[in-house]
């Protein structure tokens, strides 16, 4: 599983559920129990997504946490999303025509009136479950000068990997990509 360090202190608190791999149902009630917590998810911020028989779903945009239904995922084959992804990080190109690029793929995966995460390059190269939501407490560890060396310590019994600021969309999951295998990922 994947976190980042704004459901570290939810999960601290709830423990992750094991989920069975078929129910999209029982995650969307996850999500919706994490949106509750304003300390760790404001407004629409933040996504998720589950990995189950070679298709991801990836919460819709704009959706909020507190009131995602099984209903507000777009279905991606991630495999080959991220075959895509990767092979687009090797053309030679501006990053502006990479965004564009990355841009049209999603609009491509848009279904009826709901549009994939622009942070969806960063769920294919990340675990099963991802949670990323955008905690008020890890913000502030990640705004201040020497914020990685204190979470480095908080979470010390744990993996954690940490991006420094990147735009989300292309420059993201091209970050992602690149980095070390975590189970926790401060971005």
């Amino acid at each position: 599983s994947f976190i980042t360090c704004a459901n570290a202190r939810f999960l601290r608190k709830n423990k992750m559920p094991k989920i069975p791999s078929t129910s999209l149902r029982n995650f969307a009630a996850f999500l919706r129990n994490l949106g509750r917590d304003p300390a760790v998810v404001q407004g629409g911020g933040g996504n998720g997504s589950l990995k189950m028989e070679g298709i991801m779903y990836v919460k819709a945009s704009g959706i909020p946490f507190s009131r995602i239904t099984e209903n507000d995922f777009i279905a991606i084959q991630f495999k080959r999303f991220r075959r895509l992804f990767r092979k687009e990080m090797q053309r030679p190109a501006s990053l502006k025509s990479h965004e564009t690029v990355y841009s049209r793929h999603l609009q491509m995966l848009s279904q009826n009136r709901n549009r994939p995460s622009m942070e969806t390059a960063m769920h294919v190269f990340l675990p099963k479950y991802v949670l990323h939501t955008h905690s008020i407490f890890c913000n502030v560890f990640l705004c201040m000068k020497s914020g990685f060396k204190y979470l480095s310590r908080i979470f010390s019994d744990l993996s954690v990997c940490f991006i420094p600021y990147v735009s989300p969309g292309f420059s993201l999951g091209t970050a992602i990509a690149k980095a070390p295998k975590s189970n926790i990922y401060f971005l």
